[in-house]
């Protein structure tokens, strides 16, 4: 209850942080975004970004290969993210009439110099299955 309240409170400063300010700020933005998220916890669905999109894209043969299936039609429409030692990336990808496949990525701390690479895929999902 304490807590919940003391979380409420911090998301509500955050945001209101954020619309006082007249500029687009990713960096801020992001900021916002990590300190609302559940510690642990993966964070709200939001629409795919351009990085998000193209690090699905690179690892979508490692993916159409862990599904055992090639798809014609490879779009990413929405992902969560969930702060580990590092980031992952909970994304549903659009892959033709209603289907639709759910893939998790991990992508290291940037020091490590590693690629993201592939944790899981599952397939028969569609427009309404939440990401979880």
């Amino acid at each position: 209850p304490e807590q919940i309240r003391t979380r409420r409170n911090r998301n509500r400063a955050f945001l209101l942080l954020r619309s006082r300010t007249r500029r687009q700020d990713p960096f801020l933005d992001r900021l916002i975004l990590w300190k609302m998220a559940t510690p642990g916890g993966f964070g709200s669905a939001e629409e795919v970004t351009d990085e998000v999109k193209d690090m699905v894209v690179a690892l979508q043969e490692a993916i159409q290969e862990s599904l055992s299936k090639e798809y014609d039609t490879f779009d990413p429409v929405s992902y969560v993210t969930q702060v580990v030692a590092g980031t992952n990336y909970l994304v549903k990808v659009h892959v033709g009439e209603s289907d639709y496949v759910h893939v998790k990525i991990h992508e290291p701390l940037p020091h490590k110099n590693e690629a993201p690479r592939l944790m899981e895929a599952s397939s028969g999902h569609d427009a309404d299955t939440a990401l979880a």
